[in-house]
């Protein structure tokens, strides 16, 4: 593992090197990097080695390839194969693309730094990789970028004093900062400190991933980040907050319950249902939030807050189906978010915009890019065959089997909500009246599109055999002592009922080409213009010269928008904090910093009396 993460170290220069010559060429030695890990990590399935790399003075970086973190080092390359045969072409026209390439190949080492750690100073120092190297990318942006790439900053800087404050509270204790001595001194560790070191982490799980309510940074990263880089911050980054959730809820107080012989090692009651719940208001918020953008990735941003939420809810609820379908889940909205950002990613690179109100129309210019859109809110939606129905499924068999009816309801309520912002861009960009002054647009060049179609094809592929995509995780649970849950080919059996995923697929692909062969054999279609289906066939002569009037897309959902209006924001309370506390050092700049001795007489007297008032007491 070390030697990986040299190589990849050093083939960031090199990688430099090559797109300060041609950008594609460092697109393609990307590629052909991280397609070379996603290769070696198959053919790793089911081995697993623990390499220690000493720094000195007692310190050392420890890395493991094992059951419990093999699916997310491959989602690491797998995203960053995707991504970097994307950029190919997409960079071409950016002007810091060999810095973003390098950058990218850094986030690569980061990610699989921070997966394959096995201790927490080996965690902590990828972590701060991952985060500062992104700040960068973010900040390569569109206008507004600079900001977010400091809200993002400022955000990560919280987790990361959280994560440290808590790995000092674990050496002090244990002497080390392996897991294997974490583990084996957990339940001696006094309770106060323990509470502590797990509340820290997950915290600082809730800031990475997104989750309502410290997800504000998540809507301006993305949507101000290069287009190329939002797939990897939404598809990859804010899983570092899920894989953290997964250590502290799971792996480290599920296995230290096996080594003691415990097998009820899982809780639906007290702080993992507050957490289950939190999970839940992300669902809802990020929906809601979701249907009321009109710029279409930051739509896709608060997707990433509803779909985290998915994640936390079934890690802290616990049970094995719950467990099993919130890991599956990282998966699939891995692939789903690819989908969405990599396809918005191509409407912006042929059209310079994502807002959505400025759009319509692109279904016959930019058909695969709309397939590749349309198959991955199939899936974000939870409708069958495709795999985000089979986590979601999952999910809500066990919140449903153990009577937990609210979390059951957020967790619907995220399924029928994601129809209506799912739809926004479908009707917005790809339906309606398109503009005249995207008439020229064309699809974009082979490898954008081959990228997305590798996406959309996993997520039609898993979704109709879901044990490939379930395998890893009930070895997990195999691995860490928990009942896996019972799954074959094409079906996953609950303690209600039990889903084939084949029979769905042979329904709906037959009740498909039942109605194409209808269509066929007994319509009688008549080819119109776009702009004659808003007018009946009655084209006014305005309307030949602008038909963009007849376009539906501004204020989609005004009325939606009405019933939450008034409703409290969490960011608006953000801001408000934030002016409060900037009026604050304003009264102490004015009070101190101004160019007149009266500020420092003020000062030394209260210094003095805070130092008599010590002394006295």
């Amino acid at each position: 593992m070390s030697t990986l993460i040299f190589i990849g170290l050093a083939a960031s220069l090199l990688i430099y090197a090559a797109a300060r010559l041609s950008r594609p060429l460092g697109a393609l030695l990307l590629m052909l990097l991280s397609g070379a890990g996603v290769a070696a990590l198959i053919l790793s399935w089911g081995k697993g080695f623990t390499e220690t790399l000493p720094l000195g003075n007692g310190l050392e970086l420890t890395f493991s390839l094992s059951t419990f973190n093999w699916p997310f080092l491959l989602l690491g390359a797998f995203v960053l194969f995707i991504v970097s045969l994307f950029a190919v072409n997409a960079l071409k026209e950016m002007e810091h693309g060999a810095s973003f390439l390098a950058l990218l190949t850094l986030i690569g080492v980061s990610v699989m730094g921070v997966f394959g750690a096995y201790d927490f100073l080996t965690l902590f120092i990828f972590f701060e990789l991952m985060t500062w190297t992104s700040f960068f990318l973010v900040s390569m942006g569109k206008t507004g970028a600079k900001k977010a790439a400091l809200i993002y900053a400022f955000m990560s800087m919280i987790a990361a004093y959280l994560m440290i404050s808590a790995i000092m509270m674990i050496a002090q204790y244990t002497g080390s900062f392996s897991y294997s001595d974490f583990m084996g001194m957990y339940e001696a560790m006094p309770s106060g400190i323990r509470t502590t070191v797990v509340i820290f982490f997950l915290a600082a799980a809730l800031i990475k991933g997104g989750i309502y309510p410290v997800h504000f940074w998540l809507r301006s990263a993305h949507g101000d980040a290069p287009h190329v880089f939002s797939p990897v911050l939404s598809g990859l980054l804010v899983k570092y907050g899920y894989y953290s959730a997964f250590l502290f809820l799971l792996f480290f107080p599920v296995m230290v319950a096996t080594k003691a012989g415990i097998t009820q090692v899982t809780s639906t009651d007290g702080p993992n249902f507050i957490l289950a719940f939190i999970g839940g208001l992300s669902i809802m918020a990020g929906t809601v939030a979701a249907i009321l953008q009109s710029d279409a990735k930051k739509l896709v941003a608060f997707s990433s807050v509803s779909h985290g939420g998915y994640v936390i809810l079934a890690l802290a609820y616990g049970t094995n189906m719950a467990v099993a379908g919130g890991l599956a889940h990282i998966w699939v909205h891995v692939l789903t978010a690819l989908g969405m950002f990599l396809s918005m990613g191509a409407v912006a690179y042929r059209t310079g915009t994502t807002d959505m109100d400025e759009m319509g129309g692109l279904i016959k210019n930019m058909p695969v890019t709309f397939t590749v859109y349309l198959i991955a809110i199939i899936s974000v939606a939870g409708i069958p065959p495709l795999a985000g129905f089979v986590s979601k499924w999952m999910i809500i068999q066990a919140l449903a089997a153990n009577g937990s009816y609210i979390l059951a309801f957020m967790a619907f309520f995220g399924s029928i909500g994601s129809f209506m912002y799912v739809f926004r861009p479908l009707a917005t960009i790809f339906l309606g009246q398109r503009p005249h002054k995207f008439k020229d647009v064309r699809e974009v060049p082979f490898f954008m599109q081959l990228a997305m179609l590798i996406v959309t094809l996993l997520t039609i592929l898993l979704g109709i055999m879901p044990y490939y995509l379930l395998k890893p995780f009930t070895r997990i649970q195999e691995f860490i002592g928990m009942v896996p849950v019972k799954i074959g080919f094409s079906t996953v059996y609950s303690a209600l009922t039990q889903l084939d995923m084949m029979l769905i697929f042979l329904v709906f692909g037959g009740g498909f080409l039942l109605a194409l062969v209808i269509f066929l054999l007994f319509s009688k279609p008549t080819k119109v213009e776009q702009h004659e289906v808003y007018t009946s066939g009655e084209i006014a002569p305005e309307i030949s010269t602008t038909p963009e009037i007849y376009h539906f897309s501004k204020g989609y959902y005004r009325s939606f928008g009405r019933l939450f209006s008034r409703w409290p924001s969490v960011e608006a309370w953000y801001h408000k904090g934030a002016a409060y506390i900037s009026q604050f050092f304003e009264i102490i700049e004015q009070s101190l910093f101004k160019q007149s001795i009266n500020g420092f007489i003020w000062l030394a007297v209260v210094v003095m009396a805070v130092l008599m008032a010590v002394r006295w007491f």
